[in-house]
């Protein structure tokens, strides 16, 4: 009860701590809240007092010859583990093993295991229990069909065996339509340490190795020898099953075992349908035909009482319902492929085909399957009416799916996985993927509106992937919708979540190191036990030929990447990191500077920022230089000329009318109710236009200032200030008093600004600080003019390539007579060639990796 509210307590916490509490409040309850011992937080949140127990496991000895078991996060005993666990038990080779079984509120004796629960090396676990975490940590060999907890971490004295459950019909991991990346982020990381992945079949582990992005860093053995599950099918009594299912000889048993069509437990739609279906097709079948149904784990507890009777015993495995039908009726379920090496017949019963494909998709087309497809029920009648006919129609392809996806169905299955983990027998069909080229990976930071982003963009679109295997690592917290605009080719790996701390001690020197603090050595020690726990943790078994920290400002992931071993690691400064973190007050700059001894290599963006930093970080640190390089950005040139031709816009009134549909705008951003975000861009006007955050280091206040003077003497002068930031109402408020509320048009963040730079006349950039602007070179790519402070990084583009005029820095009279002076004599074009600059900023960053 403690434990429940205070959970809602946190919940109202979070979601009005930076609304309703005083920001003071707010930062001392942070506090309060870092150095709380584990034993209050677990009243808080139950699952700290589970995550610390399991940390402080893994410390403790592998318990040698156990082996633990897992199927469907628990829910019950079935699949490949129990196939795993009945060949084990029953096996004399395997007489000293201890056996532990993990389900989750489900009481033993209404599973698969209730044969032997009165073996003593049996042993069942509740799962988040005590005895799970510890289970967990010491257990030698872990078998699961699925996945392991998001925290969970496997260490190198444990064997995992992956045993997954199906041969994918359905589109997986980043295949599906619908995708949304960060929910493969958990399974993917499972793969990460998996040292024996077990397949059906060829097509199997190709398709799972590509949908979640394993080739390159998946360390351990693919294991194509069969599903130990389809052992139990081609080993059951038949007739016994059949027996204790209440079916007569002379019956034929229908099995209905449709697909799980969710991402989430939102199942009371489908599971209308499914149940109107299950109820319709029992009135119109024959007397002799029994009909069973196999709903999903989710939606047997929806269940209504009258169709209860049609789910088979929770004692008998889906595969021995399999060898008790007569006829299969499927969707899009896997398990048809397991039913293939009966020889029985195989329906498809396709109600919402196409609002499935839309959604996830397949991997083969629905017309080639070994069976007909059968959109509403009076097909699947007709056909159920005739199955000799049936099977005649579709014997060759259903020949040619054994062929191809049932060739190790043979009985011995779990005998092959067995010697395989157990024996390290080397058999055909277990391999490693073949690394060919090295492993980059990249941190691009949280993928959040702004210049780092657009930089990453560019970069991902000029690597050479015939050299590299490239991954970019992605944070779940930040801006996944900048996801889609990566080039599809990065492959993903992500920053899982909850952080896996043992005790107090590491929570707190977490926090003690985002607020820069000087670190003891004791708290060096917990630093690096936890940072090292947590590399593994997310990275498992794969290793990497270089890291480069892109973003270079996120505390805990550049702490992170310190931490993993890898021959070269970078990390980018895109900025003069002292001057930023002086002018804007950041202290967690200063947690980032005790990391560059980590790094080999520390990487500026322009040759400018490369001498500014050099001279700053010396001060601090004199061994920084040496290590200071320079590595020009790579601007997406195309995609911001195919984004101006690509653009909403429309007349009003000789107007135009630019807009963004706030559906492809981040929520938090949107400023008006209305369907679209209307700009106007009206005629017989001097556009300027500014993009860029809306902070001090911009420094758009002394643009205002300038900029009303100008409007003094060119009434018909425009401004448009594009972007997002902390300073946005400042702003607002400025342009009131002075007087521009009809000559400046502060737009908020844009999805696409480049169509309204493309119809402004001149880009202006006041910053106090920037290394190497995206927007310039974007001003360049559509041959606008800019007014800029005379900075490192345009000082070196506009130096280079003309096209621009250079400013003090904030210099209001400058900025002023700089603007005037375009109005009246304009400014000569430069020279960019965005493809030419992205070529030698490619050849200096291969330069710096050196591999």
């Amino acid at each position: 009860m403690i434990s429940k509210i205070m959970a809602k307590i946190l919940k109202w916490y979070k979601k009005n701590a930076r609304t309703k509490i005083p920001l003071w409040l707010h930062t001392l309850i942070s506090q309060v809240w870092w150095r709380l011992p584990m034993s209050v937080l677990s009243l808080i949140k139950p699952q700290y007092k589970g995550r610390a127990v399991y940390a402080q496991s893994l410390e403790k000895p592998i318990v040698p010859d156990s082996i633990l078991y897992e199927s469907f996060h628990g829910k019950n005993a079935s699949d490949n583990p129990l196939a795993m666990f009945r060949y084990l038990i029953d096996n004399p080779k395997y007489a000293g093993y201890t056996h532990i079984w993990v389900l989750d509120d489900v009481q033993p004796k209404d599973t698969a295991l209730a044969p032997y629960l009165h073996r003593k090396n049996l042993r069942v676990v509740q799962k988040k229990s005590m005895d799970f975490f510890r289970a967990l940590a010491t257990a030698q060999y872990l078998f699961n069909n699925s996945t392991f907890l998001s925290y969970f971490m496997k260490r190198p004295e444990q064997t995992y065996v992956n045993l997954w459950h199906g041969t994918p019909l359905k589109n997986m991991g980043k295949h599906i339509l619908s995708d949304k990346p960060w929910l493969r982020a958990n399974v993917q990381r499972n793969f990460l340490h998996t040292d024996y992945f077990v397949h059906p079949n060829a097509f199997t582990a190709e398709k799972m190795t590509d949908s979640y992005d394993l080739d390159g860093v998946f360390a351990g053995k693919m294991a194509v020898l069969g599903y130990p599950r389809v052992d139990t099918l081609l080993h059951a009594d038949r007739a016994a099953i059949r027996q204790k299912m209440g079916v007569k000889d002379d019956e034929r048993l229908i099995l209905y075992a449709p697909t799980w069509r969710g991402e989430k437990v939102d199942t009371d739609t489908k599971l209308d349908k499914t149940t109107t279906y299950v109820r319709a097709l029992q009135k119109q079948l024959p007397k002799n035909d029994r009909l069973f149904f196999t709903p999903h784990d989710f939606q047997l507890a929806q269940l209504p009482g009258d169709l209860q009777r049609f789910v088979p015993p929770k004692t008998l495995e889906t595969n021995e319902l399999l060898a008790a039908a007569d006829v299969l009726i499927s969707d899009y379920s896997s398990v048809f492929f397991d039913f293939l090496c009966t020889g029985r017949p195989i329906l498809f019963f396709t109600y919402d085909m196409q609002e499935y494909l839309r959604q996830r998709g397949t991997y083969i087309a629905m017309k080639d399957l070994p069976g007909p497809l059968c959109p509403d029920l009076d097909t699947l009648l007709t056909h159920l009416a005739d199955l000799p006919a049936t099977q005649a129609q579709y014997a060759e392809t259903y020949a040619r799916f054994v062929r191809d996806f049932a060739p190790h169905d043979d009985g011995h299955a779990a005998e092959r996985v067995a010697q395989c983990v157990f024996a390290g027998k080397e058999l055909s069909g277990v391999y490693a993927l073949e690394k060919t080229k090295p492993t980059l990976l990249i941190f691009p930071g949280g993928m959040l509106d702004n210049g780092i982003t657009a930089a990453v963009v560019g970069l991902s679109n000029n690597l050479d992937f015939d050299r590299y295997n490239i991954y970019y690592l992605m944070d779940t917290r930040g801006g996944l919708h900048n996801c889609r605009k990566i080039n599809p080719a990065v492959k993903l790996l992500f920053v899982s979540r909850p952080l896996l701390y043992a005790n107090r001690e590491e929570r707190y020197h977490l926090y003690d190191f985002a607020l820069s603090r000087v670190p003891s050595e004791k708290n060096q020690i917990l630093s690096s036990t936890f940072l090292h726990r947590e590399a593994r943790r997310i990275f498992g078994n794969s290793s990497f030929d270089a890291i480069i920290n892109y973003d270079g400002y996120t505390r805990y992931d550049a702490a992170l990447l310190a931490h993993v071993d890898a021959p070269i690691k970078t990390i980018w400064l895109h900025s003069d990191m002292v001057g930023e973190y002086e002018m804007k007050s950041y202290h967690y700059l200063r947690s980032i500077f005790t990391l560059y001894d980590s790094y080999d290599k520390l990487v500026c963006v322009s040759e400018d920022s490369h001498k500014q930093n050099s001279e700053s970080l010396q001060k601090l640190n004199p061994n920084i230089p040496a290590k200071l390089g320079f590595v020009l950005n790579t601007i997406h040139g195309d995609a911001v000329l195919q984004n101006v031709r690509n653009a909403i816009h429309y007349q009003v009134a000789h107007t135009t009318i630019y807009t963004e549909p706030i559906s492809e705008l981040n929520p938090q951003f949107a400023r008006y109710p209305f369907n679209k975000k209307a700009i106007p861009i009206p005629p017989d006007t001097i556009r300027f236009i500014s993009i860029g955050r809306y902070s001090v280091e911009k420094d758009q206040t002394s643009l205002l200032y300038a900029f009303a003077e100008v409007v003094e003497k060119y009434p018909n002068a425009l401004l448009y200030l594009v972007g997002h930031g902390p300073l946005e109402n400042d702003l607002k408020h400025l342009r009131i008093a002075l007087g521009l509320q009809n000559n400046v048009i502060i737009t908020g963040k844009l999805k696409n600004p480049h169509y309204l730079l493309a119809q402004c006349d001149c880009f202006v950039l006041c910053s106090l600080h920037e290394a190497m602007p995206i927007t310039t070179m974007e001003s360049f790519i559509l041959g606008k003019p800019i007014i800029s402070t005379d900075i490192p990084g345009p000082h070196n583009q506009i130096t280079q390539y003309g096209g621009g005029v250079l400013l003090k820095v904030n210099d209001i009279e400058h900025l002023r007579d700089a603007m005037i002076d375009f109005i009246e004599h304009g400014i000569a074009p430069g020279t960019f060639d965005y493809k030419e600059h992205n070529r030698e900023a490619m050849r200096q960053f291969y330069e710096v990796l050196g591999i």
